[in-house]
């Protein structure tokens, strides 16, 4: 009796360092291939945005800012970059969110513009994008069973077990981790290459116009279905079809349909393949260390 007992305070003592360790625990919806957490930014109401792991700042819809009362003053011009090229915005320095748990993040840079359709002048259906902010000041887990994002303050204050370290670098010098993984084509060709690890990207994989012309990965795919791709600043023309399978540090998949981006004037570069998708992502328990530039993975059973 004596030895449950005992057993039983250990657990509930480990069960409580865990908890004081943890900084925050913020909800997340998945709305289709989309996670979505609330937030606030300075002292608006609360708004809808789309937490994106393949994201380097904070995005705002300029329509919001203009609602959420963000101040004119300040504002300077520039352009933002994304897949299918560059468009106007403008950036503010010193802005807040606020986030479930008494959670804020300060002194945070917005770069602002039209997140809806330019073309059609439809309206986004989010308010902003985030993720890097979040993650350059908290290890963050992604627990996709209960819908959390579980923050904390050090590494060590993790629950580690089970799970698969990854080490990466960070995309052109931008809060995008990355590192390498292998694709089987149809013709059973392996071919490796460095992916943005992007929560953001509603695909299992898409393979960058570069990557695709050095290894002329189009004339080897077999059947494709062409369709009209929409990147974050304008629309895009990608291709779906098959591989054989996706690989990298222990973990395998098998056959899956991919994206792949078409540019035949594109040049030709045989380091970054493209970005791993939400997809992908999904099948894991992410821990996000951006202080040593780990990724941990734990598959999640099936």
């Amino acid at each position: 009796m004596n030895l449950k007992i005992t057993k039983l305070f250990v657990l509930l003592s480990l069960l409580s360092s865990v908890a004081k360790a943890q900084i925050a625990s913020i909800p997340f919806e998945m709305v289709g291939r989309t996670m979505y957490i609330k937030v606030k930014i300075n002292n608006s109401d609360s708004l809808r945005f789309q937490f994106d792991t393949g994201g380097t700042g904070v995005l705002l819809d300029s329509l919001t800012a203009e609602h959420a009362g963000v101040s004119k003053t300040g504002r300077i011009a520039t352009e933002a970059g994304g897949q299918g090229g560059s468009v106007s915005a403008f950036y503010i320095k010193h802005q807040e969110i606020s986030l479930a748990g008494n959670t804020k993040l300060k002194n945070i840079e917005f770069t602002l513009m039209n997140l809806g359709d330019p073309k059609t002048g439809t309206s986004s259906a989010i308010a902003g994008i985030m993720g890097a902010d979040l993650m350059n000041k908290y290890v963050t887990q992604i627990d996709f069973p209960n819908k959390r994002l579980l923050l904390y303050k050090r590494i060590n204050d993790v629950d580690l077990r089970g799970f698969t370290p990854i080490k990466f670098d960070f995309y052109e010098d931008l809060n995008i981790p990355r590192f390498p993984v292998s694709i089987r084509l149809p013709n059973d060709e392996v071919v490796t290459g460095k992916v943005i690890f992007d929560s953001g990207a509603a695909t299992t994989m898409l393979i960058f116009a570069p990557f695709s012309n050095y290894y002329s990965i189009k004339s080897k795919l077999g059947d494709v279905k062409s369709f009209a791709g929409r990147g974050l600043t304008a629309n895009t023309t990608d291709i779906i079809a098959q591989i054989k399978g996706l690989d990298f540090d222990g973990f395998s998949f098998g056959p899956m349909n991919i994206s792949v981006n078409v540019d035949d004037n594109a040049p030709k570069s045989p380091e970054y393949l493209g970005l791993l998708g939400i997809e992908v992502i999904r099948n894991f328990q992410v821990i996000m260390d951006y202080k040593h530039k780990v990724i941990y993975l734990k598959k999640l059973v099936e």
